[in-house]
């Protein structure tokens, strides 16, 4: 409906364009529709690819740190530290079974284990670019990790950005362009009648209209 009363509208330019207060409702409503197609794509694209960015990520993850959580559990062996074991006897499997916030928790247990024991690991040949590489992987994670929230409170925002300009354009329409509409009933007719049926909203096939009849 929209579409099609700015269609109506700028195909009678020559109607309005005298009238500044019928220029700036036009040009406002005009904008305010661009805007709001704007904000729907947006809108659309917040969480598209989040979920398969987040498990291509986690897979990332788990191959750097297998290996380091693996010759973390060996040292605990060599200095006798069953905590040190325990805390590194993982597998892929036990880390995917993981949700997102017992894998965040382990993942900082991970950087603590490192930070005290990344030194010691050199004889089992993880050097420090290893190490610093793993810890990278783990910092990406997280971010991927909080991505669907952060996505979801986005799309809620612009959400509530779109309502509010759908609004604008009904008040627009309602208090304004069909105000000034009907002072060109009598003068042009062709347009009043085309400005009225654009603002007619089709639904499943079923004509309704979104304002009261325009009356005779």
């Amino acid at each position: 409906m929209y579409q099609s009363v700015i269609k109506v509208c700028n195909d009678h330019v020559s109607v309005w364009e005298g009238i500044p207060g019928f220029v700036d409702a036009f040009t406002a409503f005009k904008n305010t529709y661009e805007t709001v197609g704007v904000t729907a794509q947006q809108q659309a694209s917040k969480t598209v690819g989040v979920s398969a960015g987040k498990y291509s990520k986690l897979n990332t993850l788990i191959d750097s740190i297998i290996v380091v959580h693996g010759t973390l559990k060996l040292h605990g062996k060599v200095i006798n530290d069953p905590s040190l074991i325990a805390r590194n006897k993982v597998n892929a499997s036990m880390l995917k079974s993981m949700s997102m916030q017992q894998l965040l928790i382990h993942l900082d247990t991970l950087v603590a284990d490192i930070s005290n024991f990344g030194t010691s690991l050199g004889v089992y040949g993880i050097d420090e670019g290893t190490l610093d590489s793993a810890l990278g992987t783990i910092d990406e994670a997280r971010n991927v990790m909080n991505s669907p929230r952060n996505a979801i409170i986005e799309r809620k925002f612009q959400t509530q950005r779109l309502d509010q300009y759908v609004k604008e354009m009904d008040d627009l329409l309602k208090f304004t362009l069909d105000t000034l509409v009907r002072v060109h009933k009598k003068s042009n007719p062709a347009f009043f009648d085309l400005y009225w049926n654009a603002r007619v909203i089709i639904d499943s096939g079923v004509k309704k209209s979104n304002t009261p009849k325009e009356p005779d």
